[in-house]
């Protein structure tokens, strides 16, 4: 199914229960490593001053290896969060079964499997929401701050982000 069909995207969102929290919640924490290889070159030449004393080689070297860890890293995460997420999406489609969004999965695989639990309380709907919405902005954070940590702090400071637009 198409990502851009937001009836069925909006249906297996409603019924996905807390497994989509969990899921988005996983995911941000187990995205750190990865924004944080960016400054581990930088933060490693001021913490350890042998390592910029060690040959050429080993100094350049450094990069590469942080680069096929957090590819190796990416990868298996990769695998099994794609495993789990389509765990989640097969439960929220027996739960849509089961309800009101039925006619959108007709033409499911899924529609022959014994349907689901019920739909989710509006109030528990809302707070997954609010809560979601404070997990996504911490993975934009996240991102962010990743791409600073190599920088000095008077560069956080002066980024344009944090400062208001002035003419002149």
């Amino acid at each position: 199914f198409a990502l851009f069909d937001w009836r069925r995207v909006r249906s297996v969102v409603r019924h996905t229960g807390w497994g989509y929290l969990a899921f988005a919640l996983v995911s941000v924490v187990l995205a750190m490593p990865i924004f944080a290889g960016r400054g581990l070159i930088a933060f490693a030449s001021d913490a350890a001053t042998a390592y910029m004393a060690s040959p050429a080689a080993e100094v350049l070297a450094l990069p590469t290896a942080i680069i096929l860890v957090k590819s190796f890293y990416v990868f298996v995460l990769l695998v099994i969060l794609r495993g789990w997420a389509t765990r989640i999406y097969a439960a929220s489609v027996r739960r849509a079964l089961a309800g009101p969004d039925a006619a959108l999965w007709t033409a499911s695989p899924l529609r022959h499997t014994a349907p689901g639990g019920r739909r989710a309380w509006v109030l528990t709907h809302w707070v997954r929401t609010l809560l979601l919405s404070v997990i996504w902005f911490g993975l934009a954070t996240q991102i962010f701050v990743g791409q600073f940590l190599n920088h000095d702090w008077h560069i956080w400071l002066t980024h344009p982000l944090f400062l208001l637009p002035w003419p002149g």
